[in-house]
């Protein structure tokens, strides 16, 4: 096997991370975050341990920065 450069785009990683900083905030909540394993239109399937209820949740995400005063 030779040693071949895989490159990823500037945005692939961004969402990447988008995805990954939703899944631990979920889990913050006590949500059960599942990505599926086949493709679909939405990134995951979110579901309240209590009541069983699931959400299927598409993730978006910017880098702009906003300010209140």
């Amino acid at each position: 096997m030779g040693n071949k450069k895989v490159k990823y785009s500037k945005e692939l990683l961004q969402g990447i991370g988008y995805e990954y900083l939703f899944a631990s905030e979920a889990m913050r909540r006590d949500l059960i975050p599942e990505q599926p394993v086949v493709p679909v239109p939405w990134d995951f399937t979110i579901t309240h341990p209590t009541s069983l209820q699931s959400l299927r949740v598409q993730v978006k995400g910017t880098n702009y920065h906003c300010t209140y005063n």
